[in-house]
């Protein structure tokens, strides 16, 4: 791209232009999809002419590198927040989750030469309404397989879930709304990272999109699922959407740590605490320790007594804006008691375990721990981390409509739990003992 500019009688200067750092590129391939959309796109490298793009014929053509948030492939959308109303994400353990099996076999007890294999994907797919009618999902088997020849066939099997959307939500909306949300419950519930590993949108037709948040190789399947759909219905998952982004950024905060993006243990256990207090107030934002009138007494004491004028503004001023409000051990306690009530061995001694939340906290907000800790105190502090990791999944999971009963036999059938449950009761016995 060029600037022309009048410098005098016949006479003009040529410059490259400045680039935005975010524009849209419709361009086409050689090659099916055929068109191309680029958003958020800006040149990396740029290759000048041999002259001035004026200089004949012969003129070579100029490169140009760039870079984009999204590609997508398949149509010309000019504009980024054009309204998506359908999309088709794939996620790491969606088929173990979806637990929709498309193939069968008939057994002969008496004909043990004789075996059926049977593959059925018709009317197995499941619904369920997205919150505030926004649209719904539809989560489905699907299967792929080559013709039979002399040395057998080859049948692939997975779920799919499709998502209509009744007005569209642009792909960042998307981003947020879908990919994220998918990506972290899987994580959640695995223990292992997992991602969003393709994404397709309707736009007139079915496009394929690539970049943000999407990698392809990404792995098909990891860890041990606490639970699966069967033990929840698909209802829990347009409630998990729901309550991801109601809940941000404390499922982000906790599937991070999975992921190991946080550099320490300290750093783990510092952002644990925040999301303590972050969920709470989310869950309970009205949640007061003391009434109205408690405080409105409080403040006419205050005004009535006779210390100094410095002291009286301030403590004036801390009843009026967040006196009223939980401590934070209050906080730790409201939110680990429905926890501690359905799986006992997460919290262990209530009192005891939220002393040692609280404790672990204070000492990292004041950088009580800035000399080192010992590796008895790094690994005591894994232990701790655990359980509340722990803790906060279990109850994002219950409020996202969960029974207990179902968390309490899926987290006594998790050998990951179960694993994790051992450490900490072997680092804190006085806090977990039965």
């Amino acid at each position: 791209m060029f600037l022309i500019r009048n410098t005098g009688p016949g006479k003009a200067a040529v410059k490259l232009s400045d680039q935005p750092d975010d524009m849209v590129v419709l361009g086409s391939i050689p090659m099916k999809p055929r068109k191309v959309t680029l958003w958020d796109a800006q040149t990396t490298h740029q290759t000048q002419l041999a002259g001035l793009f004026f200089a004949g014929k012969n003129a070579g053509p100029s490169r140009q590198g760039l870079k984009a948030t999204w590609c997508v492939a398949g149509q010309h959308l000019p504009d980024p927040d054009t309204p998506l109303c359908g999309v088709r994400p794939d996620v790491t353990n969606l088929a173990e989750w979806a637990r929709l099996p498309a193939l069968a076999t008939t057994v002969y007890p008496r004909d043990p030469l004789k075996l059926d294999w049977h593959m059925n994907v018709r009317n197995k797919s499941l619904d369920a309404e997205l919150a505030n009618g926004a649209g719904y999902l539809t989560l489905a088997p699907s299967a792929r397989h080559s013709p039979p020849d002399l040395r057998g066939l080859h049948v692939t099997t997975t779920s799919q879930l499709e998502i209509e959307l009744f007005q569209g939500w642009s792909l960042p909306d998307i981003a947020m709304r879908v990919l994220r949300p998918l990506a972290d419950l899987m994580t959640l519930l695995s223990g292992k990272p997992c991602v969003i590993r393709s994404l397709d949108v309707w736009a007139d037709t079915w496009c394929s999109v690539h970049g943000y948040q999407i990698d392809p190789a990404g792995p098909e399947t990891a860890g041990e699922l606490l639970f699966t759909r069967p033990h929840v219905g698909l209802e829990f998952l347009p409630r998990w959407f729901d309550l991801h982004q109601r809940t941000t950024p404390v499922p982000q905060i906790l599937a991070a740590v999975i992921r190991n993006e946080y550099p320490t243990v300290e750093a783990d256990a510092l952002s644990l605490a925040t999301a303590v207090e972050a969920l709470h107030r989310t869950l309970d934002p009205d949640a007061r320790r003391f009434s109205v009138e408690q405080i409105d007494n409080s403040l006419e004491a205050v005004e009535a007594s006779n210390m100094p004028t410095e002291v009286s503004q301030s403590l004036s001023t801390a009843l009026r804006q967040y006196w009223h409000e939980y401590s934070y051990p209050q906080r730790v306690k409201a939110l680990a008691e429905p926890v501690a009530e359905a799986v006992p061995a997460c919290i262990g001694r209530l009192s005891r375990w939220k002393e040692q939340v609280v404790n672990q906290r204070i000492a990292l907000a004041h950088g009580l721990g800035q000399n080192g800790l010992s590796v008895d105190q790094i690994r005591r502090m894994h232990a701790l981390n655990q359980s509340l990791h722990w803790m906060l999944t279990l109850r994002l999971f219950m409020e996202a409509g969960i029974d207990g009963s179902i968390l309490a036999k899926t987290t006594e059938d998790s050998e990951r739990f179960n694993d994790q449950c051992h450490n900490w009761r072997h680092s804190w016995p006085k806090v977990f003992s039965a």
